[in-house]
């Protein structure tokens, strides 16, 4: 529904991502497990900021605004299934894909600070 190049890009490519996701849960299903681990940082802008709803002809700055939110509750989502999976390799791979949604929330996180704040700074 989107029509902006920019915005459909962004929900495009966070498809694959999250493709990639069913890929690794299918294959941790199956007992192929692979995982990294590494510190996620957080600048906690979708912690601050006001829910919006999805619509035909949303912003840019809106359509962040909902990714973020959205790989919050991803992120937590997982992180809660890791605290109660019995497995050590379910609970991995639950740790593994809160810490993708993590990657993914900042990454929408530094996009949304440097369209919005940065720019409303520059414009002072």
């Amino acid at each position: 529904m989107a029509q902006r190049p920019q915005t459909v890009k962004v929900i495009m490519d966070l498809a694959v991502e999250e493709q990639q996701h069913k890929i690794r849960l299918e294959a941790a299903k199956a007992g192929e497990i692979v995982l990294k681990e590494e510190e996620v940082g957080n600048l906690g802008i979708a912690d601050y900021v006001e829910d919006v709803k999805p619509t035909p002809g949303m912003s840019y700055t809106e359509l962040l605004v909902l990714a973020m939110k959205k790989e919050n509750r991803s992120y937590r989502l997982y992180t809660d299934l890791a605290a109660i999976a019995q497995n050590k390799q379910v609970k991995e791979m639950f740790l593994r894909s809160a810490q993708e949604e993590a990657e993914h929330k900042l990454r929408f996180e530094f996009e949304y600070d440097l369209t919005t704040f940065q720019a409303r700074t520059l414009k002072k």
